[in-house]
């Protein structure tokens, strides 16, 4: 089974969760001016349940997703 990097599991983190979380920022000024709007972030499975070569991108999936 093929290891994810430090670096490429640093890349996905800065992908999926930070980039949500900045673009998340930059619309919610939007938002607040029309005072209306809605944000659904897309889901997976692999976020509740992982799957073996996937870490990386399970973990950012329940990070979005998590309880």
């Amino acid at each position: 089974m093929a290891r994810c990097s430090s670096e490429k599991f640093l890349d996905q983190f800065q992908t999926n969760v930070l980039g949500a979380a900045n673009v998340t920022r930059v619309v919610l000024l939007h938002f607040r001016k029309n005072r209306s709007g809605v944000i659904a972030f897309m889901g997976s499975l692999a976020g509740w349940a992982g799957v073996p070569g996937a870490s990386a991108y399970c973990a950012t999936k329940f990070a979005i997703a998590g309880r």
